[in-house]
């Protein structure tokens, strides 16, 4: 783990190329660099959304007024704010994100029922065995499993625990990056069989065909708009008793790619997601 002090520094560290690649891109153009509108926030160090960007050429800015080749609801929370300023722009263009006003575990539950047709809440007063325990908000990290029965907590949910192990033990999360109806890979994150929730051993970039179905794709797009998630990742899970996948997480604001990856990889990874975002987001737009 690394300490508070250095954290600023490794992500300037790790958003270097990118930087440096924006850098590059806009001394081909300096007077006609496009911008991408973010609002209310703009993405900040390790965001995918700012490599995007970067890679791309894009300046970004969050002023709503501002003249933008596209426009992205972005406010790193899992309930966002209301803001009559976001519905300016989303009257005169299509705003990446708009619809996407809340991403808690009760949220993706209850998106993931009507797109799969079943889902991985339990009641833990009247479950038997094994649950997860995790909180309603994103990014707290604090999934743990407890024993049933028990009394539900104010503010966390409680899941079905999903055993997705490979042969040897270690549990497989499959990442997969959402750019409007678009699947361009997937993640996979390999955690430590001692520590499931927060020691990712090993990952590597794959293709998605390979991990999901042509089926759980058209469902993981539906989950999608269900959600109103056009630009984010999700965290799947593949049980090994009936061999459904299930969504156990969604962000609307993903970082990443996460640092077990080589840098190469994960350059080549963001490469792949702005190829899609522009294709999906920038060109359609000014088609």
């Amino acid at each position: 783990m690394l300490r508070p002090v250095y954290w600023p520094l490794h992500r300037f560290w790790q958003d270097l190329p990118y930087r440096l690649r924006f850098v590059r891109a806009l001394a081909r153009r300096p007077f006609h660099a496009e911008t991408i509108l973010f609002y209310p926030d703009r993405p900040g160090f390790g965001h995918i959304a700012a490599r995007v960007c970067w890679l791309l050429g894009y300046r970004t800015t969050n002023h709503p007024s501002a003249r933008a080749v596209a426009a992205f609801a972005f406010e790193d929370a899992t309930y966002k704010r209301p803001d009559a300023a976001l519905d300016r722009p989303a009257r005169d263009r299509f705003v990446i994100n708009a619809r996407c006003r809340d991403v808690s575990k009760s949220a993706v539950e209850a998106a993931h029922v009507r797109a799969f047709g079943y889902g991985l809440a339990v009641d833990p007063r009247g479950h038997a065995g094994r649950c997860v325990r995790k909180s309603e908000l994103n990014s707290m990290h604090d999934g743990r499993l407890i024993d049933c029965p028990a009394e539900p907590e104010p503010g966390y949910v409680y899941q079905r625990y999903i055993e997705a192990a490979d042969a040897g033990g270690r549990h497989v999360d499959i990442r997969v990056p959402v750019i409007g109806d678009t699947i361009p890979f997937v993640y996979l994150w390999l955690y430590d069989p001692n520590d499931v929730f927060d020691v990712v051993a090993a990952a590597s970039v794959e293709e998605t065909d390979a991990y999901l179905t042509a089926e759980e794709q058209r469902q993981i797009v539906a989950f999608c708009r269900e959600l109103g998630l056009d630009f984010g990742e999700l965290d799947v899970l593949r049980d090994n008793a009936d061999n459904r996948i299930y969504v156990i997480d969604a962000t609307d604001t993903p970082s990443g790619p996460i640092d077990v990856l080589p840098r190469r990889e994960r350059l080549a990874a963001v490469a792949r997601i702005a190829a899609a975002f522009k294709t999906r987001f920038v060109d359609t737009h000014l088609a």
